[in-house]
């Protein structure tokens, strides 16, 4: 999760205050990441939460 805060044609996208959720049973952990960088080939869906 993050605020997408750019992306291109080839679906590269940036995120801003992007975090992890760990998820176990009923529990979750949001896990900090700040700025993360994901290539368009590991992007299936973009979306509003």
């Amino acid at each position: 999760m993050g605020t997408l805060r750019s992306f291109d044609q080839f679906a590269n996208a940036v995120l801003e205050g992007a975090c992890e959720r760990v998820i176990v049973g009923d529990l979750y952990c949001d896990i900090p990441l700040g700025l993360y960088v994901i290539r368009g080939e590991n992007v299936v869906l973009i979306g509003e939460m």
